[in-house]
């Protein structure tokens, strides 16, 4: 095992070192026959290195020094077995080192050494995160999965929230299905909806992905084409909806799901023939936004 450094440091002005530890003592047994032997104002460093010097003897080295004012070696050879006899004769040696020391304010000197840890410097309070409104709007296509049906969609989505992180999102879109087949006739359907809902951003590779889980409700108007009559009806629909985007300067590309949560059914009343909106719709849309600042968090 390598040298290694024990120090025992009390309440004391005494400490003491014992490099490497070593089964014939311990810094414990040291200090404890050496403080009692030093004034206790006198700032004492006692370093023992112990080195075994023929099987049967050990080598040690005692350095002592006051706060690093004044300095003294002393090397003694002692047998194993003499082992126990160890710390008093390092306290013997600390005694006569004090002793012969010039006569000084030892307390004064303790006191002015005395190391005080400087405060942590607080850390600068971050700047305050700017929220952020964004605007946007988009055009694309509209696609029912479990039904087909295809669409046209327009949309338009207001964010506000800092740069990166959370935010809050609504989006108001219209989605147009035209030329739906029912009976002998066909069905216009316009579906219009408001989504509100948290939504998520984070920047990578210089571009800026945006997640959204939304609630959307709104309403669907069918008209009748072909018929005897033309007939219009309006239903509501209830949507939850999730949106990723990616953004790049004003540009803007999303993809967003929509699961029908009350469904519009369309019925001809002459016949029973019934159109049922997709419960679940996928649009894709291309657009721009525009960032307007808006007040700090």
């Amino acid at each position: 095992m390598g040298p290694s450094l024990v120090l025992l440091v009390l309440a004391a002005s005494t400490d003491v070192d014992l490099e490497p530890p070593h089964t014939c003592t311990t810094t414990v047994a040291l200090f404890e026959a050496i403080d009692p032997r030093v004034p206790e104002a006198i700032p004492l460093h006692v370093a023992v290195t112990l080195r075994e010097s023929t099987p049967s003897h050990l080598a040690v080295h005692i350095a002592l020094d006051i706060a690093e004012t004044s300095t003294a070696t002393r090397e003694v050879d002692i047998a194993v077995a003499e082992c126990p006899l160890l710390p008093r004769l390092v306290a013997q040696i600390a005694e006569r080192y004090v002793i012969a020391l010039p006569h000084r304010d030892w307390a004064a000197l303790a006191r002015e050494l005395q190391v005080i840890r400087p405060r942590e410097p607080r850390a600068p309070d971050p700047a305050p995160r700017r929220l952020r409104a964004r605007i946007g709007v988009g055009v694309g296509a509209a696609l029912g999965v479990d039904v087909r049906t295809v669409g046209i969609v327009a949309a338009s989505t207001a964010e506000l929230g800092a740069q990166d992180g959370l935010r809050a999102l609504a989006t108001l879109a219209a989605a147009v299905s035209p030329g739906l087949a029912i009976g002998d006739g066909t069905l216009d359907v316009l579906f219009a909806t408001l989504a509100l809902g948290p939504g998520y951003a984070f920047e990578a590779s210089d571009r800026v992905w945006t997640t959204a889980l939304q609630l959307a409700g709104g309403v669907s108007v069918g008209r009748g084409r072909g018929f005897d009559a033309a007939s219009t009806q309006a239903l509501g629909l209830l949507e939850l909806g999730a949106r990723v985007g990616v953004r790049l300067d004003v540009w803007q590309v999303a993809l967003g799901v929509q699961a029908a949560l009350i469904r519009p059914s369309f019925v001809r009343a002459s016949t029973g023939d019934r159109y049922d909106a997709p419960l679940v719709r996928v649009a894709l849309e291309v657009g721009w936004s525009t960032l307007v600042d808006g007040p700090t968090e």
